[in-house]
């Protein structure tokens, strides 16, 4: 059921209702908000699922990338997963997000898993010093963000903006 849910708010953001999940994943209503009390729990429960996959996509990078090419590489990770599910994004974007507990949560673990690779950019002076690893999470969403009403014609807009930023994130000596 989560997986049909996720495909739906993919899909339609999160106006899509419990109805058009229910119907995608072959089953009343009442089903879903048996396992799902609110429709703001299965929004969170997804934004869980996709915080999961970019924390164990950025544990998988290799092991051998330089400092900077890692982080850039986990800020792709990032924009790419807010680019496969609209839901994913337009939950950390609305207004009191950041006051939700448990999206909050969410948010401090996508920073926790960039804090290691910020540290190691910082350390070999591939990135600036006075970034935090939520300024880096952040600036993901931000160049998702920004790209996202262009991406219908500019496909590569996102990519451009990644490495503009991140420009920006980089030091002259790394």
């Amino acid at each position: 059921m989560l997986v049909a849910a996720s495909d739906v708010f993919a899909e339609l953001g999160t106006d899509a209702s419990v109805a058009q999940i229910a119907a995608r994943a072959g089953m009343g209503k009442a089903t879903v908000f048996g396992h799902f009390p609110s429709k703001e729990t299965l929004l969170t429960a997804i934004v869980t699922d996709e915080v999961d996959r970019l924390v164990a996509a950025g544990e998988q990078l290799p092991g051998d990338l330089e400092p900077g090419p890692a982080l850039l590489a986990f800020m792709k990770l990032q924009v790419d997963r807010y680019a496969a599910n609209r839901a994913f994004i337009e939950i950390l974007r609305e207004a009191g997000a950041a006051e939700r507990p448990e999206i909050r949560a969410q948010v401090e673990r996508l920073a926790e898993a960039c804090r290691p690779l910020i540290r190691r950019a910082q350390e070999s002076g591939a990135a600036r010093s006075d970034l935090s690893a939520l300024d880096v999470v952040l600036l993901a969403c931000g160049v998702y963000s920004a790209a996202e009403s262009l991406l219908d014609h500019e496909p590569g807009a996102c990519e451009r903006y990644l490495h503009a930023v991140f420009e920006g994130i980089a030091t002259t000596s790394g």
